[in-house]
Parts: C-alpha cells; structure tokens; sequence
C-alpha cells in the first residue's frame, strides 16, 4: 500500500531491419505510509534497448544500454542520488528448421544500478519452511532445503522490494538477480536445439564468465563460472515403440573465487580468500505403460561447499559490513511414483520421496525427511 510502480514503453519498428525502443520504469513511495516518516525514497530506470535484423533474420545484432536514479528526499544522513549505468550488446542466430541456434553476449552492470522489479526475488533464504520447520531436539530452525524451493510457497515472497533482496550464494552466485544482478561484468554464450525427427526433443547449453565491476572491500575482483546443461528425450521417437520414455537431465555448476590478502585478521572484515563451488544435478525417466498412465523416477544431488563473504547493508542499501560463511553441504533426493492423466486438466499423482540432508560442517544437524504424496489436479 506504500509503494507505486509505473512504465511505459515506446517502439520503432522498421521493416526487413528491425526495432528500436525506449523503456522507462519509476519505483517510489508515498511519504504518509513511507518506511521512513520523514520522507521518501525513488528509483528511476531508462533505457534504450535495439534489435538489427540485416540478414534476412538469420542473424539478430541486439543489445541495450540504460540508467538508474536511486535518491530520498526530506531524510536526514541520506546518501546523495546515485546514477549507475548498465548495458548489454550481443549476437544470437535463431532456432529455425530443426538448426542450432547460439547467442554470444557481453553484459556490464554497475555495482549501485538498481532495479526494483528486477532485482526482487521470489526466494527468501531465511524463511521459515512450513513442512518440518524445525529439527534436532533442540527445536533449531530447519534451513531452507532444496526440496523446498520445489514445493514449499512459504519460501517465496510476492512483493517487490526496494532494496536489494538477499540471496544464498550456495544456490545462486553468479547471477542471483539475472542480467540485472550489480557488480557484474563478462561474457554470456549458449546454443540451444529443437528436433523432431530424432529421440533427442531439446538440447541446451548455457554458459558464462564474468567478474566483479568494483571489489568489495578489496581491490580483488571475484571471478564467476556458470555452466547450465539440460537434455530433453523421448526414446520412443524413432522406433516401433508404442509407449513413451521421457527422459530430462538438466545440470548447473557454479563457482566463485577471489584472492584475497595475506594477514588472516583481514579476512574478518570480509576481504580475504574466496573460494566457493555448488553443483546441482537433476534427474528423471518417465515410462508410459499404457494410454497416459505412467510410471516415474528421478534424483536431484546438490552440492555446496567453500566460504564467502557476505554483504551486510544498512537502510540505505549501502555496504556496512560482511559476514563469514563457510558451507560444506550436500542434499540427495530419490523420488518414484505414478502418474495418469485423464485429460489436459485433470491428473492424479502417487509419489514417495526421500531426502538425506548432510551439513558436514555441523554432523549433528544431518537429517533424512520421507513423504509419500497423493495428489490429483483439476483444473477448470
């Protein structure tokens, strides 16, 4: 009730060469109900974003570049108006006909651009789970699992933030707010593939490098590598099998590193040695027995392990501290169930599923969750 959001958009289209735009978005808040009594806080983002088609479509030369305003007004020890850059420029040839479609780009975000609705994450890493919320005999707040994250609509939040939104670095470091992520600059490629006439449907490589804009309390920057695979397939496609085999494979590997300085006191003031890797590999097979009734498997295994530094802002959303966090965790899932299909809206699912959960860094913490799912959807 205390924050209004506007935009417009404005697009010139010119045949057989493609289209220019101008974007604008405002973020600000009513002083009556503000979170501040005594003022108000805004955020303005422009940009010009294009896409050059000369090619008969065979290539697309597209790229954008904008601004961001972020101030208060009538709020005493208020930092002044920030204005902070970002911009984007690449090459994709699209997916046509069954061909391979690539994209290669270069992306700059300035460490203080911000973006309310961009920046906003549907994922709160401190929240509370609804199912088991708390573990051991010492009631402890149960962490947000992966599991979670699939199931769980207590772990996401549906408002937009002003600030920027926390994240945990062991799920997402690289680009945790997307292509708006601040204080990133590198090199994203990936190539993608649809086909018809072989088992394998789609195929997907994503990838990028990229680094720090400004350091954080140091001069060093941190160096991220993503690597994002995912495989789709139906055996059946090809033969005289009767019965679908869906299978679907997807990876994500992520890792974070940063030198850091030589005293070791340092590293208490979140400028020391940053070394951080996480892996997520999700798997599954879905054989159809008869007409729309089928029976599944699959396993989800993740990995994190490493330290970090994390930020600590104060109302401001400026830099006041870092915390320390050192993470050696690893989840593995194991589901089976069946599924039958009455019609495009109504389904019936039987599933059982078990979960180990192991914090290596505290054993007594580790924990194996079992549920068994009856579940059937209709939708009108």
């Amino acid at each position: 009730p205390d924050r209004l959001m506007s935009g417009g958009r404005a697009v010139l289209n010119r045949s057989g060469l493609g289209r220019i735009g101008y974007n604008v978005n405002g973020f600000w808040e009513i002083e009556e109900t503000s979170q501040f009594a005594e003022g108000t806080r805004s955020t303005t983002v422009h940009t010009l974003n294009t896409e050059l088609m000369p090619l008969d479509n065979e290539l697309v030369f597209y790229g954008e570049a904008g601004i961001s305003y972020q101030g208060y007004s009538e709020i005493d020890n208020a930092p002044e108006r920030q204005t902070a850059p970002v911009f984007n420029v690449g090459v994709r040839k699209p997916k046509k006909d069954e061909k391979l479609g690539w994209y290669a780009e270069i992306i700059n975000v300035s460490e203080d651009f911000r973006s309310p609705g961009a920046q906003s994450r549907r994922f709160q890493p401190d929240a509370l789970p609804s199912q088991l919320p708390y573990y051991t005999n010492q009631e402890l707040q149960r962490p947000v699992s992966i599991f979670d994250l699939i199931q769980d609509p207590a772990v996401y939040q549906r408002s937009i933030q002003y600030d920027l939104s926390g994240f945990n670095p062991i799920y997402s470091n690289a680009m945790p707010f997307g292509k708006a992520t601040p204080n990133r600059q590198g090199l994203l490629v990936g190539i993608a593939q649809e086909k018809d006439s072989t088992w394998i449907t789609q195929i997907g490589i994503d990838a990028a490098y990229l680094t720090e804009v400004t350091g954080e309390g140091i001069n060093e920057f941190r160096n991220f590598l993503m690597l994002d695979a995912y495989v789709q397939a139906d055996l059946s496609q090809g033969t005289n099998w009767k019965n679908k085999t869906l299978i679907d494979l997807h990876s994500k590997i992520e890792q974070t590193s940063r030198n850091g300085l030589d005293a070791d006191i340092t590293s208490l003031q979140g400028i020391g040695e940053v070394v951080l890797s996480s892996t997520f590999i999700e798997a599954s097979i879905s054989q159809e027995l008869s007409d729309d009734f089928y029976v599944d498997l699959g396993t989800i295994l993740f990995s994190a392990n490493g330290n970090e530094f994390l930020t600590e802002r104060d109302g401001f959303g400026q830099i006041a501290d870092y915390r320390s966090m050192e993470v050696d965790v690893a989840e593995n899932t194991v589901f089976a169930g069946i599924r039958f299909l009455f019609t495009e809206n109504s389904t019936f699912q039987m599933q059982f599923r078990t979960s180990q959960v192991e914090n290596r860094m505290q054993e007594q913490n580790d924990y194996q969750w079992n549920q068994f799912t009856i579940l059937y959807n209709l939708f009108f």
